[in-house]
């Protein structure tokens, strides 16, 4: 049976108590946001995942919002996807950077999360961040992105499998992939 008095005490830990009965409509970018956050944190399951949940807050309710996922979420495993230097540094305790190598671990600010916003270990490693983020190679030029063929190619000569469709032969005449 649904816990509605813990669903009523959610929506209020989000600010939404006043808009409980709208719509997702009637609702602003950074409401639905936060409703969404106020769903996840209903769950009871050991892994959450957060993609960009903060994205379209303002800075105070952002790091609100951070304070009280971090504080129901507390003892779970939580991947938290973000473009945030800043909300990485000060959320993570460990932190990977995708890029077009793969994935790297960068150092995770030191501490527990969530770190003061303005802690010198959070701006270090926010700074640290940006610098890994922004680096020459960091990013693929515009354009750069290898073509369908050529990944096709890639693969077919490493595997002599399609990259699309693993385990069967590639032929550039046959392959509909490419």
């Amino acid at each position: 049976a649904p816990d509605w008095a813990r669903a009523e005490r959610r929506i209020a830990e989000v600010g939404l108590a006043e808009h409980a009965a709208k719509t997702p409509r009637e609702l602003s970018g950074g409401m639905r946001q936060r409703a969404a956050l106020a769903r996840l944190l209903m769950e009871a399951r050991p892994v959450a995942l957060l993609d960009e949940p903060f994205a379209a807050l303002d800075l105070a309710l952002r790091l609100e919002m951070q304070d009280l996922a971090a504080r129901v979420l507390a003892g779970r495993t939580v991947l938290l996807v973000t473009h945030d230097p800043h909300e990485a540094a000060r959320m993570g305790d460990r932190v990977l950077l995708m890029g077009p190598e793969g994935c790297r671990e960068a150092p995770a600010a030191a501490g527990r999360a969530p770190r003061p916003a303005d802690a010198p270990e959070v701006l270090a490693a926010q700074a640290a961040l940006t610098r890994a983020l922004t680096a020459p190679g960091a990013r693929p030029a515009a354009g750069a992105s290898p073509s369908r063929r050529a990944r096709c190619a890639a693969a077919s000569s490493a595997t002599g499998a399609c990259w699309r469709r693993p385990g069967r032969r590639c032929g550039w005449a046959r392959c509909r992939w490419c």
